[in-house]
């Protein structure tokens, strides 16, 4: 479970949180017996301000703010930190340092990541500029297991320190494997999962959050095939035909006039070649396209819809209307998380999509029967319907403003006094109160 990440220097960033902590203060009255979850929670997990409690947090956080106001930013910060963790060592990388360019005094970019994971509270920080790597260290329940600080020559690794692995040698490895021309270029976190895997189990388990738990996705419209790979890694036998199953299951229940769909294969010798014409066609068509030795094999995907006379009509998913399409590539991201208790973050959530069927995407994670796993969604969005209807609660709402001393600055509806949960969220933002909307002068 995603807690919090706290973002330095990043683009129109200047210093801000994307905070996931639930911030009503008390538990509402009766909430075990709610359908909706209120936030989720590990109950071993304790809260470092109050230690009575188990630390909460939201199970979504919907993002609201005008144009070039900084949202997207905020996700693509969030994307640098987990691409770097998966790329870092694989192949020529590093973090790219992009800096906020009206603030010429800040001279080093921070992440800070803080998440629940297998019943512990870990903190990931990496602080760096144009040159590489000047800190990063990993905490788990406050502890550092290892802290490394360029800046003031501090090198601590007792907690992952084995015998076979000293502190000494684990510095050599970050000398030598981590670093060029005395600079550090690569995050130890990486080194040590990938080199150094039966090393700690802690490193391990932080490394594989960032990469693959935390999911970014800077569009919503994602490739069908993509969706279906992802899914059919819940499954063990016939893993694309369930998870196909799975995403026609919700699909068909969100009023589209599909009341079913099947998947269809076909698989041709690369040899002859056809028509460039033709196959080019063939590829419009396929849901998705791969190649198995000689074979080209293309995999389509059908929907049905009821004719006049009660008869059905098949149609390529690729007729069907964009919104249609993009609720399957998003169908399979989201019900791939759901079971594994992952973190999405998606840009722009509610494009092509009406606002009634984006708040059933939202549901599948406030609602504890689709949601047992304590998985999360963190959006931007515009629309503002979500706003109504107690859809979301006062921890769940944030929104993004921009000046040129704060930059782009996050701030959460439980941030201003006196917004409660029977308050209209919609009313309020559309009317200015919480800023965040433009004021075109047309």
């Amino acid at each position: 479970m995603l807690v919090a990440i706290h973002i330095k220097n990043y683009k129109a960033i200047v210093d801000t949180t994307i905070d996931m902590r639930y911030g009503e203060g008390k538990a509402p009255n009766g909430y075990q017996e709610l359908p909706r979850l209120p936030f989720l929670q590990d109950t071993t997990v304790r809260n470092p301000e109050r230690p009575a409690q188990p630390l909460r947090v939201a199970p979504v956080l919907a993002i609201y703010g005008q144009n070039a106001a900084g949202k997207s930013t905020l996700m693509e910060a969030v994307r640098q930190i987990s691409a770097f963790a998966y790329s870092s060592g694989i192949w020529t990388s590093k973090l790219e340092y992009k800096p906020n360019k009206l603030h010429p005094e800040l001279h080093t970019t921070l992440f800070d990541v803080q998440f629940i994971v297998r019943h512990a509270l870990y903190r990931f920080e990496v602080e760096y500029n144009a040159d590489g790597i000047r800190r990063e260290v990993l905490y788990k329940n406050g502890t550092p297991l290892y802290l490394v600080n360029h800046e003031q020559g501090e090198f601590r690794f007792t907690a992952i320190a084995t015998a076979d692995y000293p502190e000494k040698r684990l510095k050599a490895v970050l000398d030598t494997e981590c670093s060029t021309e005395g600079k550090q270029q690569i995050l130890l976190l990486s080194k040590l999962t990938r080199a150094y895997m039966g090393l700690n189990n802690d490193v391990v388990i932080c490394h594989f959050y960032l990469c693959y738990d935390l999911q970014i996705w800077l569009d919503n419209d994602i490739r069908t095939s993509h969706a279906l790979n992802m899914l059919s890694e819940n499954f063990k036998e016939n893993p694309v035909e369930q998870a196909f199953a799975e995403i026609e299951g919700l699909l068909t229940q969100l009023d589209l006039g599909i009341y079913k769909m099947d998947m269809a294969r076909e698989i041709e010798d690369i040899e002859p070649v056809r028509c460039l014409e033709e196959q080019f066609q063939k590829e419009e068509e396929a849901a998705s396209v791969f190649y198995r030795k000689n074979q080209k094999i293309f995999e389509y995907i059908y929907t049905y819809h009821k004719r006049t006379d009660g008869t059905e009509e098949r149609f390529n998913l690729r007729e069907e209307s964009r919104g249609t399409q993009v609720l399957f590539g998003l169908l399979g991201v989201l019900l791939e998380a759901l079971p594994r208790g992952a973190t999405v973050v998606i840009v722009e959530l509610d494009r092509s999509i009406h606002p009634i069927v984006l708040k059933a995407l939202v549901r599948l994670f406030t609602d504890k029967a689709y949601n047992p796993n304590n998985a999360q969604l963190v959006f931007t969005v515009h629309n503002t319907e979500l706003l109504d209807d107690d859809d979301l609660r006062v921890s769940e709402v944030g929104v993004v403003r921009k000046n040129l001393e704060q930059g782009a600055q996050l701030c959460r509806l439980c941030d201003f006094q006196g917004v409660r949960n029977v308050k209209n969220f919609r009313l309020g933002y559309l009317n200015g109160y919480f800023a965040g909307i433009p004021f075109p002068a047309l």
